[in-house]
Formats: structure tokens, C-alpha cells, sequence
């Protein structure tokens, strides 16, 4: 082998360690989930014993619907205060200082001496898990490779179905105080997690914090050596203008104008050559010092990210000088001078909000999510026990519940096995299809076998739990890469809010809707919904399973042309 044919030897990094940072910062973020879980749940738990009865602590119709429903009446207020506030505060910060208020509600409720202090609890446990969308759906959206995007993101699913099933089964062991004094320690351990790992890169360009962005990028792609990513952003591109594998995140996050650091400029300014060999098939210059081509690639991510991918057409330095505030937090946090008067930030998010590529894909999980919370699962959970024990199963309702969240859990794993093979919008209809043949089932058992004891009503509440675990994640991967960087905040919130309000009205309403239709009427008519959620997915949910956070904004925003 010649001189001119030789390549020098290289120790790349791993495929296992380049996802594993991704994996445990997913994990970190996952455990508010779990914190958001407990929060939604443990009103199950207290109706169960407190719901008519003898005991100092009774409640009535009229307050177990009031308990059981105001988590959800309180979310939308912070969620949509959230989309604000992440901005401000960042994804991590945010995620942090949010499990301060689960820590405190959850002790309230270990230790209320009256029904007055379970409902102060009530109240900031929902408007905490209000505070919790925002960020948690950012980050999970900015940090992961597009590849893994939809599974890691989906991993929430699995984290929400151990928190219920962690909580279900303490509440069949022991009581509501204990198990709330028990799951009082699961904040501090989130919090020190979060602690441990890095800050959304797409976030810190937006704050102009560059350097802080390279090395948070640098821990998420593997832990790789920011002093050998320095040499390499000084040297040759050391890459194919076509990598596909590299996504250009910036891009994906309409921040395609970035102007980048004087850092870059050498490694940057290095493009025409390496666009001359790649399109030649050509072997490119090696870098001096064999840095670990893994390297290279976090080096092109991060050029990338500034707007300079070799693929995009050449933008002149002029009109480069719109930075990254001015394309974000001008736009959308502060007012800007037009026409010789002053936007209001109000007119400006109006205005943002309104565009095809924020509009349409909330309009479509608002749907989908209000579907959802009239579709069965969001009605009953308050009362799950209860409602278990009307249909007369051989075991208790709390044990039952916890068989629920036992398929619940199986269902989130078989969701994140085969998002990437079928796609969202397979799994979202069929789900949905299984939930509707569930309920409709469950309303002709009640209304025929009302008093026999058998397993049919458990094996048609584990398969509509199953099936339900899988269409209740689908709009949350939806709100984690469906909308452009400059309204995800906000429009996640948005949506995220929906989805409360929608379950607040299905929860705080069905024990009127019980009584009035019956147990077997309840679920014919989230049988219906069901059915007509199917109708509205199938004609409306675009398949976004395998696309770019740019190929999704293009898709919503009607772009045909777009490659």
C-alpha cells in the first residue's frame, strides 16, 4: 500500500456511546414524568378510602368529582405559563426547580389534617405538572439524534406506567398518607439527576451561549473530548457535504441564520475544498493529529447548528447579520419597531402562532387530545377502583388497577419497539381502533352480566389499558418535534393544555354522566368518541415517523416542494 493510499489509524467511538449519553439524559428528564404521574394519581388513592366514607376525612359526590378533577383544572394555567418561563430559564434549570413544588405537595397530602389541605395540595401538584410540559417536551425534542428521537421521547410512556404502577401497588400495601410520604423522596432523587447532565444545545444558541452549547453537544454524542473537537474545528471539514447523519439541527429549528462565533470561521471557511473532493468522490485531507472521526462529526453537527451546512445554498456575510435573538427572542419576547410603531409581544406571538407550520399541527393535537380525554381512560382514572369493583372482577380493584398498569407498561414497550417500523400514525389508529372495540365490549358486559363475578371485565380493562398507554403517547411525541423552535414553547403548552382541560371535563363530569347513563351507557359513549377520534386521524395525521424537525415544519406548513 502507498504513501498517498495509507490512512491513519483512528479509535472511533462506539455507536453504544455515542446514544448512552442520550439514553441517560432521557432518563434524567423521564423521572419528572414519573413525578408528573404521581401527581395526576394519588387522588385515586384518597377517593378510594375517603369517597363516602365513615372515617375523619369524608368526602362526598359533589368533592371526590372536585378532587379527582382539579389537577387537571389547574394544569392549563401553568402549562401555558410555562412556555414563557423554559425560555427564560432554560430546559434544565426548569426541570429542577420544578420538582421543588412536587416535593412539598406530596408531603402535604401525607400530613393534611383536613380536606381543605388535600385540596390546596391538589391545586399545586396540577399547576406544577402545568409548569412541567414545556420543558420536559422541549428537551426531550432538542437533544436526541432524529433517529432516536421517537423512541427516546416515547420512553415517557414507559416511565408514566412505572409510576403508576409503583404508586397502585403502594396503595394496595399500605395507606394514601403513607404511600404520599413514600414518593416524597422521588423529587430529590429527580432533582440531583437532572443536575447531572447537560443543557438543551439548541436552547444555549439561543442565549448566544456557544461554547456552553459545543460542550453540551460534545457529552451528548459521547462524551467526546472538547479539546480534540477544538483542534478539529480548526482543521479540514473531515467529512461528506451529504452525511446524513448528521442532521442539521439548526435547520430543523428554523435558526438557519445563525451568525456563528469567531471560533468556527477556520473550520467553517474550509467548505469549498471539501465540497470539491466529496463531489468527486475524492479522498479528503486527513487531520494532523488522527482525531477520532466521531469528533468530526460532533465538529459538522455543531457547524451545522450554525447555519452553515455545505448542502444549503452559499448566504453572503450581509445577510448573515441576523443573529439568533433577533430570529428568536426578538421575534417572539420582545417588541419590535415596524412601520414606525411598536408590535406588542402579544401580536407578535399572535402572529407566529398562526402560521400554517404552528396552526396546523395544533389544531391536530388539540383534537387528538381532546379525543382522548372523552375517549374513556381520563374519565375513570379518579375513580378507577371503584369502577373496577362495579364490574364484580374475582380480585380487588386496587389489585386490578395494578394488573392495568402492568399492560399499561407493556403496551409503552411495544409502542417504543415499533414506532420506528410502523410509524405513528399505524400505531395511533389501531390503538385507537382497540380502545373503541374495549369500551364499546365493557358497556354490553355491565349492561348484560352486571352481576356475575368473571375475568372478562379485568381482560377488557388490561386490553384497553394496553391499547390506551399507546394512543395517549402518540400526541405527545406529536408536541415534541411538531412545532418550529420559535413557538414550541409556547404551542406545546398550548397543546399540553388541552389536553387538561379536556380530562378535567371528563373527569369532574362522570359521575354525573354515570348516573345518568348508567355504568354501560358511560362506556358506549366512550366507545363513540373513540370511534370518531379514528375517523379524525384517519384523514388528518400525516405520517411523521423517519422526517427531520425541518422535513415536519415543511410537511405542516404545506411545502410540496421541499425535498
Amino acid at each position: 500500500m502507498t504513501a498517498n493510499t495509507q490512512r491513519p489509524q483512528t479509535n472511533t467511538v462506539s455507536r453504544f456511546r455515542e446514544v448512552l449519553p442520550q439514553v441517560l439524559a432521557m432518563g434524567a428528564a423521564n423521572m419528572v414524568v414519573i413525578n408528573l404521574t404521581l401527581a395526576l394519581l394519588l387522588s385515586t388513592l384518597v377517593i378510594a378510602e375517603v369517597h363516602h366514607s365513615d372515617a375523619e376525612l369524608s368526602m362526598d359526590d359533589t368533592l371526590a368529582s372536585w378532587f379527582g378533577s382539579l389537577p387537571f383544572f389547574c394544569q392549563p394555567v401553568g402549562s401555558i405559563l410555562s412556555g414563557f418561563v423554559v425560555q427564560w430559564l432554560g430546559r434544565k434549570r426548569s426541570l429542577m426547580l420544578i420538582n421543588i413544588p412536587y416535593f412539598v405537595g406530596y408531603v402535604l397530602i401525607s400530613t393534611a389534617p383536613s380536606i381543605t389541605v388535600l385540596f390546596l395540595a391538589n391545586v399545586l401538584l396540577g399547576t406544577t405538572v402545568g409548569f412541567t410540559e414545556a420543558p420536559i417536551n422541549s428537551y426531550f425534542g432538542e437533544i436526541c439524534q432524529p433517529e432516536l428521537r421517537s423512541i427516546l421521547a416515547g420512553s415517557a410512556a414507559i416511565f408514566y406506567q412505572v409510576g403508576m404502577f409503583v404508586l397502585f401497588v403502594l396503595g394496595s400495601l399500605t395507606t394514601w398518607r403513607v404511600t404520599a410520604g413514600v414518593v416524597a423522596v422521588i423529587p430529590v432523587v429527580t432533582m440531583i439527576m437532572i443536575s447531572q447532565v447537560p443543557e438543551s444545545p439548541i436552547w444555549l444558541i439561543a442565549q448566544g451561549r456557544l461554547k456552553d452549547a459545543e460542550t453540551s453537544l460534545c457529552w451528548l454524542r459521547g462524551w467526546v473530548d472538547r479539546g480534540a473537537y477544538d483542534r478539529v474545528t480548526t482543521k479540514s471539514a473531515q467529512k461528506r457535504a451529504d452525511d446524513r447523519e448528521t442532521k442539521n439541527l439548526l435547520e430543523e429549528h428554523n435558526m438557519s441564520e445563525y451568525k456563528p462565533s469567531p471560533e468556527l470561521n477556520g473550520f467553517l471557511s474550509d467548505n469549498q475544498a471539501t465540497k470539491q473532493a466529496t463531489s468527486d468522490n475524492a479522498q479528503l485531507p486527513s487531520c494532523e493529529d488522527n482525531t477520532d472521526p466521531t469528533m468530526r462529526e460532533v465538529a459538522l453537527e455543531m457547524k451545522n447548528i450554525a447555519g452553515h451546512d455545505e448542502n444549503q445554498r452559499m448566504i453572503s456575510p450581509v445577510d448573515k447579520q441576523i443573529t439568533i435573538e433577533k430570529e428568536l427572542s426578538t421575534e417572539v419576547f420582545t417588541a419590535e419597531v415596524s412601520d414606525g410603531g411598536r408590535k406588542s409581544k402579544f401580536v407578535t406571538m399572535v402572529k407566529l402562532l398562526v402560521q400554517p407550520e404552528t396552526l396546523r399541527p395544533l389544531f391536530l393535537t388539540v383534537s387528538f387530545f381532546s379525543f382522548y380525554g372523552f375517549g374513556g381512560m381520563p374519565s375513570i382514572r379518579p375513580f378507577l377502583v371503584e369502577v373496577i369493583d362495579n364490574f364484580h372482577t374475582p380480585i380487588k380493584g386496587s389489585w386490578s388497577s395494578v394488573a392495568m398498569a402492568v399492560t399499561g407498561f407493556l403496551g409503552s414497550v411495544v409502542m417504543i419497539g415499533s414506532v420506528n417500523r410502523l410509524g405513528k400514525r399505524s400505531l395511533a389508529m389501531s390503538s385507537v381502533a382497540v380502545c373503541a372495540l374495549s369500551c364499546l365490549l365493557l358497556g354490553v358486559y355491565d349492561y348484560l352480566f352486571v352481576d356475575r363475578a368473571t375475568w372478562v371485565p379485568l381482560v377488557l380493562f388490561t386490553v384497553f389499558s394496553f391499547a390506551n398507554s399507546i394512543q395517549g403517547q402518540i400526541p405527545w411525541l406529536l408536541v415534541a418535534e411538531a412545532f418550529p423552535f420559535r413557538t414550541r414553547g409556547l404551542a406545546g403548552g398550548m397543546a399540553a393544555a388541552s389536553n387538561y382541560i379536556a380530562s378535567f371535563i371528563a373527569a369532574k363530569t362522570f359521575l354525573s354522566t354515570e348516573h345518568s347513563l348508567q355504568m354501560y351507557g358511560s362506556f358506549w359513549f366512550f366507545g363513540v368518541v373513540n370511534c370518531l377520534c379514528f375517523a379524525f386521524l384517519y384523514f388528518l395525521l400525516p405520517e411523521t415517523e423517519g422526517k427531520s424537525l425541518e422535513e415536519i415544519e415543511h410537511l405542516f406548513a404545506g411545502n410540496k416542494d421541499h425535498k
